[in-house]
């Protein structure tokens, strides 16, 4: 029998879980490095991400775990931030990260870990709900596109020496 994936919705801080998503974090960016970001996660960056993650959990950010059996396999991070007061001030959902292990890509577990971020946010009455890509992330581009998000802006960054 094939393992059913469960989707775990991290509210407490204390959940046992939260230390998988640590892990998962560091992979991601490990990723992403590959595809182009040239902004590296800091030594301590995935404990420092983890402890806002948890801070705000329930209240003002929501995560999502994807487990296979005991294996976390992906996870999903969404927070609500607010526009500048010069453009309305509302409420936006952020999708700050979406990320699912290579041998379980293209399986449906991104866009029912967004599913789950987007009822969220509708709950919370948020304007509308934004995030950023890799530009050298091609299928995070077709993904988004292909559940209804429209490319917006473009980030430009150079690196300057020091």
């Amino acid at each position: 029998m094939m393992e059913e994936i469960r989707y775990i919705r991290l509210d407490d801080s204390n959940d046992a879980e939260w230390k998988a998503v640590k892990e998962l974090f560091a992979g991601m960016y490990a990723r992403m490095g590959e595809m182009g970001l040239m902004v590296p996660l800091a030594p301590d960056g995935a404990d420092k991400w983890l402890r806002m993650a948890r801070n705000t959990a329930g209240k003002f950010g929501i995560v999502i775990l994807a487990n296979k059996g005991e294996k976390a396999i992906g996870f999903a991070h969404g927070m609500i931030t607010f526009l500048p007061d010069y453009i309305g001030g509302f409420p936006v959902g952020t999708i700050t990260h979406v990320f699912v292990e290579d041998e379980f890509s293209r399986s449906g577990i991104g866009k029912t870990m967004v599913n789950i971020l987007e009822s969220w946010f509708l709950a919370k009455k948020v304007h509308s709900i934004e995030l950023e890509v890799i530009s050298g992330n091609l299928a995070a581009k077709e993904f988004w596109k292909k559940i209804g998000y429209l490319e917006e802006l473009l980030q430009y960054r150079k690196l300057l020496d020091r």
